[in-house]
């Protein structure tokens, strides 16, 4: 889907990705799009003009849009010309059609912000280009001068198996996190996190299937690995963050380059209320700041909680509501394991004595009583604690 939701409508050639005569577009809602950069701490209050910002697939300029109004006005903010920003913004798309229209989006955008005819031309066409994100060589590291700031977006979601053709054994090649089925956008946040100079973020709306699934074991463990920070994740699924209704499990993630993870916002929106959006937005300005995020809460629309620590390794991500996850890591955090050696407890998937009638019962008559030991039940914990139903074996 990405920005322009073009799905499997991609055709491979050997310089990358081409777009389809007719290509199944479907288009963020501003609400959404302000939110992921409100996430990411693309604001205007901050200097803008002297940071880097990329939109990887910027479709018709529903991102970019916002992002020129908010670099305009930190721009203003300043006092600063508009030609300082020449190095301030990226994009990039496959689709010749849907680069001049983001270059006239840009381009009206500016003009509207009060900027000459001349100079939003100059700066629609510097920063809009027709390119694969993927290959394109001018994102290498050495061309940006130690990296950028901001990678904000909706990646491109086209499953690998759907194309054919050497330029994908390119990118499999290239990113190591594309392994096995791995959708496209799996390359994408590889890309966009490798980029990233110290204290830089990637955020994206994206579906989430790659923080649960076994192709997104490879991107989760070299977010975790240390290097990155996860700071948020809204999962919005209910919350049609689309133009176009799209069954595509979609979330926005936020990660930073960090030394060490820090704390981390966890959210679930079935409703975009102005509530739950502003308590969203001043949760996460808070860890960004390593300030307190307040008490957690619970508003029309959605939940929210505030967890000390992340998953590690390539270990699935929330599949949980955000106040079970909470729970999960407070006992994580307070309790050994069941299978600690200390503990000396073993925790199976059932009893396989091969004469179950026998050696699992209430009767402690049956057999000698030194070789009984307790069996817990999973019916013995349905309460939510241990209500031991006096099974033997």
């Amino acid at each position: 889907m990405g920005e322009a939701g073009r799905g499997a409508n991609y055709e491979a050639t050997e310089g990358g990705l081409l777009e389809l005569a007719e290509p199944g577009v479907v288009y963020t809602r501003l609400w959404a799009v302000e939110l992921v950069l409100d996430l990411a701490g693309y604001s205007p209050d901050s200097n803008l003009v002297d940071s880097v910002a990329v939109e990887p697939s910027c479709g018709d300029g529903e991102f970019l849009e916002a992002m020129v109004r908010r670099l305009s006005a930190s721009c203003e903010r300043q006092g600063r010309p508009l030609r300082d920003c020449e190095s301030s913004l990226l994009a990039f798309d496959l689709s010749s059609e849907a680069v001049e229209k983001s270059r006239g989006r840009v381009e009206a955008v500016l003009a509207a912000c009060g900027w000459g005819e001349e100079e939003s031309r100059h700066m629609a066409q510097r920063w809009v280009r027709r390119a694969d994100f993927l290959l394109d060589p001018e994102l290498d590291m050495a061309s940006l001068g130690g990296g950028v700031d901001f990678v904000v977006g909706n990646p491109p979601y086209v499953r690998l198996e759907f194309a054919d053709h050497p330029v994908m054994e390119m990118y499999r090649k290239r990113y190591e996190t594309m392994a096995g089925r791995a959708d496209l956008y799996v390359g994408f946040y590889e890309r966009a996190l490798s980029m990233l100079s110290p204290g830089g973020v990637c955020a994206f709306i994206c579906a989430d299937r790659w923080m649960l699934n076994q192709y997104g074991s490879r991107l989760r463990k070299l977010i975790t690995s240390g290097g990155y920070s996860v700071e948020a994740v809204v999962e919005m699924h209910r919350a049609d963050p689309f133009h176009s209704e799209v069954l595509a499990y979609p979330a926005i993630t936020s990660i930073r380059r960090a030394e060490k993870q820090g704390r981390v916002l966890v959210a679930k929106v079935d409703l975009a209320s102005q509530g739950i959006l502003s308590e969203l937005r001043g949760a996460a300005r808070s860890i960004r700041l390593g300030e307190s995020p307040g008490d957690d809460g619970t508003l029309s629309g959605g939940k929210h909680v505030v967890v000390d620590e992340w998953f590690s390794g390539s270990d699935p991500w929330p599949s949980a509501s955000p106040e079970r996850l909470k729970l999960l890591k407070k006992l994580e955090a307070e309790f050994p394991t069941l299978e600690d050696k200390a503990t000396g407890t073993k925790v199976g998937i059932g009893v396989a004595t091969g004469s179950d009638k026998v050696f699992l019962t209430k009767d402690a008559s049956l057999v000698e009583k030194e070789r009984l030991l307790p069996m817990a039940m999973a019916k013995d914990t349905m309460i939510g604690s241990l209500e031991w139903g006096g099974r033997i074996s």
